[in-house]
């Protein structure tokens, strides 16, 4: 039996999800020199709202899927957010050396990706992901439950490379 998750690409983060990340690291998202990239950003929901909602200097979501991608865009082209875009491309080939904060769900990435990941992504940057990025002396790590649209909660790991 498949089970239909109505008002979901693929499953992701709620709102309230959202919410409760901007206010867990309001020091990050508060800041309006953060930039803020949502890596595999699916239909931009999150990319819009952190846009919308923070004063961050940029949101960018980056997403592999045409289609996907499209659907950001189509949203995007209807709202006056100056400060916010989206690619539609490979994340591993992707420009993110400005990031500050950076948003994974990473539940279906293999470890060799996400090791190839690590190293693009810049130093004193906040790391939110679905699971482990990498463990080791340059980051700090925490736990906390977030609700996502499939699932009510899904672990989320948070880490600062410093």
């Amino acid at each position: 039996m498949t089970k239909s998750f109505i008002g979901s690409t693929y499953g992701e983060i709620t709102t309230e999800g959202i919410d409760a990340l901007i206010n867990e690291f309001k020091e990050h998202f508060n800041n309006p020199d953060s930039v803020f990239y949502d890596l595999g950003s699916g239909k931009g929901d999150m990319v819009i709202y952190i846009a919308s909602n923070t004063p961050v200097k940029k949101a960018c979501g980056i997403e592999l899927h045409k289609e996907r991608f499209s659907i950001a865009q189509e949203k995007l082209n209807k709202l006056s957010l100056d400060n916010t875009s989206f690619l539609n491309q490979d994340i591993l080939e992707s420009d993110i050396s400005d990031a500050t904060i950076i948003y994974v769900d990473n539940l279906a990435m293999p470890v060799s990706w996400m090791d190839k990941l690590w190293h693009n992504i810049p130093k004193n940057t906040l790391i939110i992901s679905s699971k482990p990025v990498k463990i080791n002396s340059d980051i700090t790590r925490t736990r906390a439950y977030i609700r996502r649209t499939y699932a009510k909660k899904l672990k989320c790991i948070y880490k600062i490379k410093e």
